[in-house]
């Protein structure tokens, strides 16, 4: 497999439903695009980004800008916002309350399992 031509979109952005977001609402590329992109080579692309790769602190957003960006430039309505947010909360709830069930279960496994070997 060869590559030679990258073709640059731009999408917009919508409320997404990412429950990694440490808070606030998280950002999620919607489907429609802009329309005129860029084409290049591989090789131009690569030229002009070199140097300026972000490091993974640098590309995230903290969660006011993340809810300005989606009210004010993306239109999304403030109960979207607040839904998206309260089901991201639960989710992320609902994670921590398994692993805690988790953790426990392995401990009572490992109670049983040196019990039967006694």
């Amino acid at each position: 497999v060869r590559f030679d031509q990258v073709q640059i979109r731009e999408y917009t952005i919508t409320i997404g439903d990412n429950p990694c977001c440490s808070s606030g609402p998280p950002l999620s590329l919607d489907w429609r695009y802009n329309t005129t992109h860029e084409d290049a080579t591989v090789d131009s692309f690569e030229s002009t980004r070199a140097g300026l790769r972000r490091m993974k602190s640098q590309m995230m957003i903290p969660a006011s800008v993340r809810h300005n960006m989606l009210r004010n430039e993306w239109d999304v309505s403030m109960n979207d916002i607040i839904k998206a947010t309260k089901e991201i909360a639960a989710i992320q709830n609902h994670r921590h309350k398994s692993a805690k069930w988790s953790q426990r279960m392995a401990r009572l496994e490992e109670y049983i399992e040196q019990v039967r070997l006694a």
